[in-house]
């Protein structure tokens, strides 16, 4: 029976409008009073929405029609039915028709064209393709697709309350335009509601505002909040209806309403059958009128509530989820995986065909609250796409929950990105827009941005549930997905569009060109004649001065000369970013004239260079054939073209002068020229008859010579030539960092007795190549790499050989010696470099030398800075430090390979250590095509491992690296050729705080602040003190009850990584050997092994040498002896006697005979010398001199070696107990670091006090 809807108290309902004046509900602020619905609808509520249902054009037409309207008319109140219908927009949305991109299935049941469903009976397996879900610009009515959300959600959350229910099945018949929705579970109570005096279930579904979610008091993780949901629904239906068991009260209830909820039938309550279960079910025929459509195929909105039950069945795992009697088999893992072929750009690749290994997507769960997938967003063109669900209602805009876990997944990448690529200026939505991120999550009592629940807006402390990521599954993801090199190359991209950007539209030439004001530009550049112009580059402003002095004898219309800052970046392997921040790079393209938007292959584009030729001028040595080759490199990488029009030429000058007489002889270009010259020196033309210059740099020449340059120009300028096939593959070996293997080859396969031709005008750039870069390459490796020998680079050995010329055991300015050196070993580069050698080999703090060789007197550099904080070289003292000639003993000297150069004897090509130096203080280096790294070890512990060698024992231990100094632990990684090394930190004696008494190697007091900081910053620690001095280490950090409880919790290696108190050795033992070869050792028993080869030679040649010098010193000492006792026994007469007289004597009477040098030495002693006293002392150190050859002699060359390593030994464990093997050890019997052990140590004392 339908009866009309009537007030059940219409005294009451007026009492309760007069309390409120306005019944219209505001965005997010509804005022909270019962709901008063029941009433009929008068006729003109009835005439207000549809007039404002009416278009533009209708409404001016009708206002036409009122032009005069009462006060009535104006003003009016509306019920809240009233307003739901009047403003559609302020409770379920826009009622019009959108186009918008959503999520859709790609196979859909619902065939549009057809106006049919596909249910799984009537499926074709032509067309039973898997599922999957894409975006596509729908046409949809966001209102009607509210409703049903609605009631889809409020199933949804029967499960919240009764975990029993089971199932959830969705049947929509878009022919009738209807829609049922039923799931089990426990059903709406059948009982009278005494306040309102109707049953609860038709207050709930009949009645706005009303529900059972009001109490804020009590947490619940449902969707419903403000007590709309299914009367909204109910009022934009034609028909609507319920039905709904109570096994509580054995009673089942249904009930419908028709037109927008106006009208009611009467409940039917009849008793449960005996067998039937809970259940609710809910259907609706959605008032289409309402929502401009006049059937459920008009637009795409079917594609949407599908996909919402899809949502329902993957936010629910529990419930069995029904779609038209198909069931949806998924949880949340499989829901994401059907985004996947999109996400992955590959739409056409089937399902099937994607296997858990090759996901795209990380999946976890933390909890039972918070379900994650994570994963890239390829496919959207770096933008951040987000499916969530807060309850299972999906907010399509996200909101706190959503941000609370793309804010991990951003900061963990953030991090990693800066330490692989440190160059790149990345922002945190530059990571967010190329990730893609799924979150189903339980939020207790949550609030939206509006009643459409688009965006959460609770906040995270208010959420029930915290979502911290794990770090191995971001770990995970980072390594999986590779998106660091994602995003870098994005950020690479679109540098080189602001790269190409900037040089194609720079301001007026002309204002950039006079900003420039180390540039002395051509006359002609960038006129008509630019294409004869020619830009000198030089290395330096000195060598622009030389150029300008030459130029005067030219002019300035063609030539314009600016001069390089150092080296020229290497732009192969440059950002775009350091591109366009580089003011030298940016200066050359703007005084060429150059753009990136142009290849210049034809001779219109090549008219608008400013300038028609690059002529580069520099330095003749190592260096300034790298300077050459970035410049080439640079031109070679962006515009490959100007290389095929000779564009450039080179500038030479001489390297080396040699005169004769003052008069000037020749000049050589290349060191192997002036060598070659030497050899060919016949013995009438001696070297030292001519005097040799060596011209460092261009500035070393004067201006006269400049001029004298420039006025012969074809001696001077070569011209390159592009000529070969392999030009770029050789610029690519030359210069790009992922060419190191054929770099290498390279360098070992080059022929470095070749050099340039200067007396031809023209070269080509593979010869440049491999006839005169390959040279600084070398060179570089020999700067960089030490010698196995004596672990030192040429740099330290010039410094050391200095020292031990000028005996310099006397303090000496740093300064001054770095010039004493850079005079007596023809040393071309700066002295600053030297100032910095010097300092490094006096270093003794934690990490830097095991024993240093050079004494520091004044402020060296500390632990603090790793060395950074010395003092001007100018202020600081240094001399040899005692162990330096006991390591490298003044016998060997004689009998080491000096260097010529310039006409003197400088360095040896290596000294002989009697310990491998090299591991004793390690080496760090990088050259071109090879690096080395070296660890330091103990000296005890190598000369006990050489000892062994020597007596023919195994070695004792296995040697692994050691610091002089370091408390922490340094253990070998398994598996893997690495160390890793650890600080200390413990807990206090109060167990309060922690103290950090050592950090790892390589990390300094300085920069270690920074970590606690950070550690502040996340509130992990509360705050530290220092108590740190120049080479110790202590910090203090303090702990609230809450940290120091999470600390207590974590394992010694988990505070050991929190601290950030470990680090790793690399080891990369690359070196020379003795022939100036480079091999890279597999271990350091086999460095051990060579030096001890070496070493032993070495004494061999030593004993020989010295047996030898004693014979010499004996025959001597005989002879002295000799004739002094001839003299003083009277047998020979001195006085009034020539010398030839007296020789001849000796030898026909007194049997005396030696060579002359002896001979001269004799009759130079003084008077004083020709006594008995004297004789008895000669005998006395012949005596010695006897002993000592019979010794020698006799003595094998391992025991001369022992007898030098156990002195040593001996002088390490005297003056420095920390040399000591029987030193407290930094491990427990259980391999633990004493750091480790006190940690736990500390926390048992601390359980045990917990436990009091």
């Amino acid at each position: 029976m339908l009866t009309k809807i009537i007030p059940k108290s219409y005294n009451k309902f007026l009492n309760q409008i007069r309390l409120v004046n306005s019944i219209s509900i505001i965005y997010n602020n509804i005022p909270i009073y019962k709901s008063i619905t029941n009433q009929k609808l008068n006729s003109q509520s009835i005439n207000n929405i549809k007039y404002n249902n009416l278009d533009n054009q209708q409404q001016q037409q009708k206002r036409c029609f009122t032009s005069k309207t009462s006060i009535e008319e104006i003003y009016q109140k509306k019920t809240p039915t009233e307003h739901v219908l009047l403003r559609p927009d302020s409770y379920i949305g826009t009622i019009q028709k959108i186009e918008h991109e959503h999520w859709v299935l790609k196979q859909s049941m619902f065939n549009k064209r057809k106006k049919e469903v596909i249910i799984p009976s009537q499926q074709q397996p032509q067309i039973n393709k898997p599922v999957s879900i894409h975006p596509e610009n729908v046409k949809y009515i966001p209102g009607l697709l509210k409703i049903f959300d609605e009631i889809l959600v409020n199933a949804a959350d029967n499960y919240q309350r009764d975990k029993s229910m089971s199932f959830i099945k969705v049947d929509i018949d878009p022919n009738q335009d209807s829609i049922s929705i039923t799931n089990d579970g426990k059903g709406i109570p059948i009982v009278m509601h005494k306040t309102e005096n109707c049953y609860v279930v038709e207050m709930v579904m009949g009645n706005l505002m009303s529900g059972s979610n009001f109490n804020d008091s009590e947490l619940k993780v449902v969707g419903g909040r403000n007590g709309f949901g299914a009367k909204l629904t109910n009022i934009f239906s034609k028909e609507f209806s319920v039905e709904t068991v109570d096994k509580l009260n054995k009673k089942k209830y249904s009930q419908k309403w028709f037109n927008n909820m106006s009208i009611r039938e009467e409940p039917i309550i009849s008793k449960m059958l005996l067998n039937e279960k809970d259940f609710t079910k809910i259907t609706f025929k959605p008032d289409l009128e309402k929502f401009h459509i006049k059937s459920l195929w008009d637009d795409d909105i079917l594609y949407l509530m599908e996909r919402r039950v899809y949502d329902i069945a993957g936010c629910n795992p529990n419930l069995k989820v029904y779609l038209n009697g198909k069931e949806l088999n998924y949880n949340f893992q499989s829901y994401v995986s059907l985004y996947e072929p999109y996400l992955k750009g590959d739409n056409k690749k089937k399902l099937e065909e994607t296997s858990e290994e090759e996901s795209n997507i990380l999946y976890c769960e933390l909890g039972d609250r918070w379900k994650i997938g994570i994963g890239l967003s390829d496919s959207i063109g770096q933008q951040f796409t987000q499916v969530s669900f807060v309850n299972s209602i999906n907010t399509i805009k996200g909101g706190t929950h959503v941000n609370v876990v793309s804010d991990q997944v951003v900061r963990y990448i953030s991090e990693r990105l800066k330490k692989k690529h440190s160059d790149l200026d990345v922002r945190p939505m530059n990571i967010k827009n190329h990730l893609s991120l799924f979150v189903s999550c339980l939020i207790d009592n949550p609030s939206f941005d509006s009643q459409t629940k688009e965006t959460l807006t609770t906040k995270p402390q208010l959420f029930g549930s915290t979502p911290e990521i794990p770090e191995q599954v971001l770990s995970q993801f980072v390594k999986q997905s590779k998106i660091i090199e994602k995003i870098a190359g994005w950020i690479l991209m679109k540098q080189k569009a602001e790269l190409v950007q900037q040089t194609s539209s720079r301001q007026s030439k002309n204002t950039l060109i006079k900003s420039i004001l180390k540039l002395d530009d051509a006359n002609w550049a960038g006129g008509p004649k630019s294409k004869e112009c020619t830009l000198i580059l030089t290395e330096g402003d000195s060598a622009k001065s030389l150029a300008l002095s030459g130029l005067s004898v030219l002019g300035r219309n063609k030539y314009g000369v600016f001069p390089l800052r150092g080296k020229l970046l290497n732009v192969r392997e440059a950002s775009p970013k350091s591109l366009l921040n580089n003011e030298e790079i940016n200066h050359l393209t703007t005084i060429l004239g150059l753009s990136h938007k142009k290849d210049y292959k034809d001779a219109e584009s090549l008219s608008e260079l400013r300038y028609g030729k690059v002529m580069i001028m520099t330095d003749q040595d190592h260096d300034g054939s790298h300077i050459k080759g970035l410049i080439i490199n640079f031109l070679h990488y962006f515009w490959p073209e100007l290389l095929k029009k000779d564009f450039i030429e080179e500038f030479v000058t001489p390297l080396i002068k040699v005169s004769s007489g003052g008069k000037e002889k020749k000049s050589f270009f290349t060191m192997n020229d002036y060598l070659d010259w030497k050899k060919s020196l016949t013995s009438s033309q001696s070297q030292k008859s001519y005097q040799t210059k060596y011209y460092k740099g261009l500035g070393t020449s004067t201006s006269a010579e400049a001029k004298e340059y420039f006025s012969n120009l074809n001696k001077h300028v070569i011209a390159f030539q592009w000529k070969g096939e392999n030009i770029d593959q050789l610029m690519d070996t030359a210069f790009s960092k992922g060419s190191i293997q054929k770099r290498q080859q390279w360098i070992k396969e080059a022929d470095l007795t070749q050099s340039i031709d200067h007396t031809k005008q023209m070269i080509t750039y593979d010869e440049f190549i491999n006839k005169e870069l390959v040279h600084y390459s070398w060179a570089a490796n020999i700067r960089s790499i030490p010698s196995i020998v004596d672990g030192l680079k040429p740099g330290q050995r010039k410094i050391l050989y200095a020292c031990f010329k000028r005996r310099l055991h006397q303090e000496v300015k740093v300064a001054q010696l770095s010039g004493y050196v850079a005079e007596h070993t023809a040393y071309h580069h700066g002295e600053q470099s030297l100032n910095s050698t010097i300092v490094k080999m006096a270093h003794s703090f934690v990490g830097s030398n095991n024993i240093p060789l050079l004494y520091q007197g004044g402020q060296f550099g500390t632990r603090l800075l790793g060395g950074e904080d010395s003092a001007s070289a100018r202020y600081i003292f240094t001399k040899l430090e005692p162990l330096s000639r006991q390591i490298f003993n003044e016998l060997d000297d004689p009998l080491l390979n000096y260097l010529q150069e310039e006409g003197e004897s400088i360095q040896p090509d290596y000294y002989v250590p009697i310990i491998p130096m090299v591991l004793v203080n390690g080496a760090e280096g990088i050259g071109v095509g090879m690096a080395t790294s070296v660890p330091l070890y103990s000296p005890v512990d190598l000369i006990d491992q050489l000892l062994c060698k020597l007596n023919n024992q195994p070695p004792l231990k296995k040697l692994i690296p050691w610091y002089k100094g370091f408390k922490g632990t340094i253990v070998k990684q398994p598996d893997r050729d690495t160390y890793k090394t650890s600080g200390c930190i413990q807990f206090s004696d109060d167990n309060k705080s922690l103290i950090i008494s050592e950090l790892p190697i390589g990390r300094w007091i300085s920069d270690y602040k920074e970590t606690l900081h950070d550690l502040m910053d996340r509130d992990l620690i509360k705050s530290f003190q220092e108590s740190n001095s120049e080479n110790t280490v202590h910090f203090t950090i303090s702990l609230s009850m809450e940290q120091l409880e999470e600390m207590q919790d974590l394992t010694p290696n988990e505070l050991l990584n929190l601290f950030k108190l470990t680090t790793l050795i690399h080891p990369n033992l690359t070196l020379f050997d003795e022939n100036g070869n480079s091999i890279r050792y597999q271990s350091v028993e086999d460095i051990i092994d060579h030096f001890y080869s070496i070493r032993l030679e070495f004494y061999q040649k030593r004993k020989s040498h010295t047996v030898q010098t004693l014979n010499v010193q004996i025959e001597k000492l005989e002879k002295t002896i000799q004739f002094l006792q001839i003299i003083s026994s009277g047998k020979l007469k001195l006085h009034g006697r020539t010398k030839q007289d007296l020789i001849r004597d000796l030898e026909e009477n007194h049997q005396f005979t030696t060579n002359d040098q002896t001979m001269s030495y004799l009759f130079s002693l003084p008077i004083l010398d020709i006594t008995i006293e004297k004789i008895e002392n000669l005998q006395s150190q012949l005596t010695k001199k006897h002993s000592e050859y019979n010794y020698i002699s006799q003595a094998a060359i391992e025991d001369l070696w022992k007898s030098d390593l156990d002195q040593l030994r001996s002088t390490l464990l005297t003056i420095d107990d920390g040399y000591s093997r029987e030193r407290k050890s930094n491990r427990t019997k259980s391999g633990q670091s004493e750091s480790t052990s006190n940690i736990t140590k500390s926390k048992k004392k601390l359980s045990s006090k917990n436990k009091k």
